[in-house]
């Protein structure tokens, strides 16, 4: 489901997308050729897009124990692949069209001195032990988007992991307003899990 907001009279489209699922390449791709941005954002960290260029194929590298899990857990419902598969995508399909592309999401340093002040010594070693057990949890699911959400409200249950969160999508819309300072249309594609978040705070 694609959301419209209105920034300043320009239109910004942002599109929820489930990481990892094969099927959400075509939405991306149909979402670019509907809307016809002039500029793409894409809810990851600057080193991620850079990884993204630069590796074969546009293969970020190898996934963490965690994300392992996500995929496992994902694949119950759909063909998948490693989760950054929408994003590259959408870094193609812009630079087929000669579209800039930026990245939403906090670079590393930022997102370390955010995590630090918002998730506590103890929340950081419970955190570590769910981390470890998330192999064999499986959420009462009958699709990839209710998997997702519940994903991320079980690996996000700590009050600092949620606050952690809620930085994140405070980050990615002070950047979407940012992108729609220019002309538009502007296109954001978010991972669903902070599509909403991000909306609420967009429109705020």
């Amino acid at each position: 489901m694609r959301m419209e907001v209105d920034v300043a009279g320009v239109r910004v489209v942002i599109v929820p997308v489930i990481r990892g699922l094969v099927s959400e390449r075509s939405r991306v791709r149909d979402a670019v050729a509907e809307v016809r941005p002039l500029v793409i954002g894409l809810s990851i960290s600057p080193e991620d897009l850079a990884a993204v260029r630069a590796g074969p194929g546009g293969d970020p590298g190898p996934l963490g124990s965690e994300e392992e899990a996500y995929v496992a857990g994902l694949s119950l419902f759909s063909e998948v692949e490693k989760p950054l598969g929408c994003f590259v995508e959408g870094i193609a399909v812009a630079d087929r069209l000669g579209i800039p592309v930026h990245p939403l999401d906090m670079d590393d340093e930022a997102f370390s001195s955010a995590y630090m002040e918002a998730v506590s010594a103890w929340e950081f070693i419970r955190s570590g032990a769910r981390a470890s057990r998330i192999h064999r949890w499986r959420p009462r699911a009958d699709s990839p988007e209710a998997f997702v959400l519940a994903w991320d409200a079980r690996v996000n249950r700590s009050r600092g992991l949620r606050a952690l969160q809620r930085r994140r999508e405070d980050h990615i819309a002070l950047r979407i307003r940012e992108m729609a300072g220019g002309h538009g249309p502007v296109l954001a594609l978010v991972e669903l899990e902070r599509a909403k978040g991000v909306v609420d705070r967009v429109r705020g």
